[in-house]
């Protein structure tokens, strides 16, 4: 094989390399764009569980196989199990406002541990009436992010 083939086979491969990494997934994405992206399919999936008391958005996140915790849930839900759970919840909830705050991801390649805090708030006197703290890990799939985990816990109130 002559100099310029050598040259040409390596450029080849590269660029199938290249193609492979992002086939399985690899993204370019920074994680201000995925802390964007997750923020935004989060809101989408509570405004109508807040607002409607319909889990179904929410739900339709969650990879078939899925783990959930929450502090009423008696331990750790697995795939259909927490599924049919928060379905529960669907028409129990008087409808409420909430801020989504202090967001923030951390990216290992293709998986996103998604942190942030929730303040339920009573749209009658505008008061907060419930505190979460939320951790999610989503997968990147060819689809977008994909909900692996969730655990919502309510943070400890001094002398409570």
């Amino acid at each position: 094989m002559n100099v310029s083939a050598v040259r040409w086979s390596m450029l080849a491969m590269a660029l199938l390399l290249m193609g492979a990494a992002t086939a399985c997934g690899g993204s370019s994405q920074s994680e201000s764009e995925v802390l964007e992206e997750l923020v935004a399919g989060e809101k989408a999936a509570l405004d109508p569980y807040f607002g409607e008391s319909d889990p179904t958005a929410y739900v339709a996140r969650y990879a078939e196989e899925m783990s959930y915790f929450d502090s009423w849930s008696d331990g750790k839900l697995e795939n259909q199990a927490a599924k049919d759970y928060l379905m529960g919840f669907a028409g129990t909830i008087p409808p409420f406002g909430y801020e989504i705050k202090n967001p923030s991801v951390d990216l290992f390649d293709d998986t996103a541990v998604f942190a942030f805090n929730v303040d339920v708030i009573d749209p009658a006197s505008n008061a907060v009436v419930l505190s979460w703290n939320t951790t999610e890990i989503h997968h990147r799939t060819g689809d977008g992010w994909e909900l692996v985990h969730a655990h919502w816990s309510q943070p400890v109130v001094e002398g409570g």
